[in-house]
């Protein structure tokens, strides 16, 4: 019974978020709040290999600019989207390094579930604000357009002319978007999910392109988003992780993978903003994080083996100790 009750709850929130269309409050279809909560905790309670609340890291968010610098190495990047142009950019663990980011007065969220309002636990969007206050100050202004289900072409279509473009302050664009367009192609060969993906990428582009625009934000703007992150841990397994609803396994993800996250970061040098990369932060805490034989097993987290889960039941989407990841990693992106 519990199983039905979950596989209806993702149901629910899979078809009202797949417009992508509207985002702000919380929306739960025929469940409570309190009854959706606790369809987590049954499934936790069932399920040994979650970690529970006392399992959750501590990100470190003090880490000084002066150290991520050292960090950093100088990359060539094979990869093309559109033009052909020789790519090179600045990384280190956390993503692309090239923009000095300073005196912001306003953070505008864009993107999918991931950053969009909370449905069981608190996102990592409502987690990083108090940090971004204590740095840029207490007038800090937030507004969160990302939605439920969006793909990029509804950051583009709907989420971007939503944006003030009259406003002078200095703007901070925070983004996760990708996982959806992916999730259209989940089991197709590498070369279907390719053309496919390229796609997307062309309208991302179209996304910076407009944020990048100074009569779209005339006091300026910084922009820094998420690629895309493996909850299999690189093993494709999609049927799987979580309790398996509506996925198809993923044989040919590791083609596709670094391509596609390769286009994500090239996009990022060319325009000189900035590429969480959640991919390579998130690799050992999918729901292969309990599997040695995994070759991301414990990777970032030993001797304290094995490496915390940072996905929920859904299997897609981040738990409490996942969003507390991102709001660290995010926030990185920004004082280094």
């Amino acid at each position: 019974m519990r199983i039905l009750l979950m596989t209806f709850f993702l149901l629910t929130i899979f078809l009202s978020g797949c417009s992508g269309s509207k985002g702000g409050g919380e929306d739960y279809g025929d469940l409570s709040t309190e009854e959706v909560q606790q369809l987590e905790q049954d499934f936790i309670e069932e399920n040994e290999n979650v970690p529970d609340e006392n399992e959750f890291i501590d990100v470190q968010i003090d880490e000084t600019q002066e150290q991520a610098q050292e960090d950093s190495i100088e990359v060539d990047l094979p990869f093309d989207v559109g033009e052909e142009e020789e790519t090179t950019g600045n990384v280190d663990r956390y993503g692309t390094n090239n923009q000095t980011i300073e005196n912001v007065e306003r953070v505008i969220f864009l993107g999918d579930s991931i950053t969009a309002t909370p449905y069981l636990v608190t996102p990592w969007s409502d987690l990083i604000r108090d940090s971004l206050k204590s740095l840029f100050g207490a007038s800090l202004e937030f507004q969160n357009y990302a939605a439920w289900g969006a793909r990029t072409e509804d950051v583009r279509d709907d989420q971007l002319p939503r944006i003030d473009t009259g406003s002078t302050k200095k703007t901070l664009v925070l983004m996760t978007v990708g996982g959806n367009d992916a999730l259209q192609v989940l089991g197709e060969s590498a070369e279907t999910s390719l053309s496919h993906m390229q796609n997307k990428v062309g309208i991302l582009e179209e996304i910076i392109q407009w944020i990048m625009d100074p009569s779209h934000f005339p006091g300026g703007v910084y922009l820094v988003f998420g690629n895309i992150y493996d909850p299999t841990d690189g093993v494709g397994d999609f049927t799987h992780c979580g309790i398996g609803t509506s996925y198809q396994d993923w044989p040919e993800l590791s083609e596709v993978e670094p391509v596609v996250n390769g286009w994500y970061m090239e996009l990022a040098n060319r325009y000189g903003v900035d590429m969480l990369d959640m991919h390579g932060l998130f690799l050992g805490h999918g729901y292969h994080n309990n599997d040695t034989s995994n070759p991301w097993y414990c990777h970032d987290c030993s001797p304290d083996c094995p490496c915390p889960r940072w996905f929920d039941f859904t299997c897609i989407h981040p738990n409490a100790d996942g969003h507390e990841a991102l709001a660290g990693f995010f926030y990185q992106m920004v004082v280094r």
